[in-house]
């Protein structure tokens, strides 16, 4: 059986809270909520990103977290919008939509028009929890969310295992950093493991590193790159208002990172359209093979998701 993540979205925050009890019990809370259950013997970790609308990285680190997508709404709002381009851009192709809307014309064109129905609550948990993701082999990519101290036990972090395997006395490099650590232990939902693996939610004892050293949004990795400058692919998104301008400074979400840098390009990228572009960001971000980064502008009214970059 293999583990899930799921992602509630919705608008409004009580609407998500409300899906996302129903799947789990709460646990870690900050700008993510997480939910954990066990589920015809596998475990299912549901994140909610609880301070959304006012950050949009919140929404945006649970959508990239997410194997399956439950996307819930009673009316049309501007934030419904914003959710249905980022999963898109991301490349979310499972999920179920909740609600009585005209979902066929809102997601039509996107991954998500490929989604499931969803006539109730209670039957958008059942599909959620009966979701099983493909394991996604490979070099291992796990990504922190939490670090910590623990009295008797020492040095710990929270992350989730996005591809491959992590195991006990693995040491992978914690990108960007040029810091190495050493896995001591693994738990999951409180109980000892030898691994873990793609979409498993994990703590783990570790040494080599400060706590205070491994931040969140960290890689644990062998192979990735730390970027604070890079030439890439940028296409804008076809809802995007208004053209990407050479020297227009951005924020740029990879992972569980979020970075502030400008873009530069020969001419500007309008809605819906490609161009070369080169990135400089304020500081490095850690990079792994096919990993979206997408680029926001987060003082924009409306639509703040304006495209998807390509390494």
């Amino acid at each position: 059986m293999a583990n899930s993540v799921v992602g509630v979205f919705s608008a409004g925050v009580e609407k998500r809270q409300e899906i996302a009890g129903a799947l789990g019990k709460k646990g870690s809370a900050d700008d993510i909520t997480v939910y954990n259950t066990s589920f015809g013997g596998k475990l299912v970790t549901t994140v909610e990103p609880t301070l959304y609308p006012k950050k949009l990285e919140a929404m945006l680190f649970s959508a990239y977290l997410s194997d399956y997508c439950v996307v819930a709404a009673d009316a049309l709002a501007p934030e419904l919008g914003e959710i249905i381009v980022s999963l898109d851009l991301l490349g979310k192709e499972k999920g179920c939509l909740l609600g009585m809307l005209d979902w066929d014309m809102l997601t039509k064109g996107t991954v998500l028009e490929k989604y499931e129905r969803a006539d109730s609550k209670k039957e958008a948990v059942e599909k959620a929890l009966a979701f099983e993701p493909a394991k996604r082999e490979g070099s291992t990519v796990a990504v922190i969310d939490h670090s910590f101290d623990v009295k008797g036990v020492g040095q710990v972090a929270l992350g989730f295992v996005m591809q491959g395997t992590i195991r006990i006395h693995d040491s992978f490099r914690a990108w960007p950093s040029e810091n190495s650590l050493e896995i001591r232990s693994i738990q999951m939902q409180d109980e000892d493991q030898q691994a873990a693996y793609s979409s498993d939610r994990f703590g783990m004892s570790f040494k080599g590193m400060k706590t205070g050293e491994l931040d969140r949004g960290m890689v644990l990795a062998r192979e990735a790159v730390a970027a604070k400058e890079f030439q890439a692919d940028f296409r804008a998104s076809k809802f995007c208002k208004r053209p990407v301008e050479d020297g227009e400074s951005l924020h740029f979400a990879c992972g569980l990172q979020m970075v502030p840098g400008k873009v530069s390009c020969q001419s500007p990228v309008p809605a819906g359209t490609a161009g070369k572009v080169k990135i400089a960001l304020d500081g490095e971000i850690a990079i792994t093979a096919g990993g979206p980064i997408l680029a926001c502008r987060l003082n924009e009214k409306g639509l703040r998701v304006v495209g998807k970059i390509s390494v």
